[in-house]
């Protein structure tokens, strides 16, 4: 019981944590646009990196990558309330029963998973 509790505690956590993220994004959106434009612009890496074929220097690019990161941060939170609610509304049920309503929150935290880990190997690259 208090496994399925914690993971309960979890998913309830998780979802409002990634809308504060998005509307963080969304309502800020002014100021964040010039660091994710950096980012991709890749401007700051050393010259003689042999990873400047990466780099993202059209505006049109930047402003929609921007925005289907925020798409993938409410689509987290949404399903991550979603799976929340779910298995809340599951706890006192059969081990099978249970499991079974984990898929959505699972599916909001495997999605998340390549929005923030997907690129890290960069970060060696210098």
């Amino acid at each position: 019981m208090v496994v399925r509790l914690r993971r309960i505690a979890v998913m309830t956590a998780i979802a409002p944590w990634f809308a504060l993220v998005a509307s963080g994004n969304l309502g800020d959106y002014g100021s964040n646009t010039p660091f994710v434009r950096h980012v991709l612009a890749m401007d700051t890496i050393s010259g003689h990196a042999g990873n400047h074929y990466q780099a993202v220097d059209e505006r049109w690019i930047q402003r929609t990558v921007f925005m289907r990161v925020i798409a993938a941060e409410t689509s987290v939170a949404a399903r991550c309330a979603a799976g929340a609610w779910r298995i809340g509304r599951a706890w006192r049920d059969a081990t099978a029963a249970f499991r079974r309503t984990g898929r959505m929150a699972a599916l909001g935290l495997s999605q998340d998973m390549p929005l923030w880990l997907g690129r890290q190997d960069e970060a060696l690259d210098d």
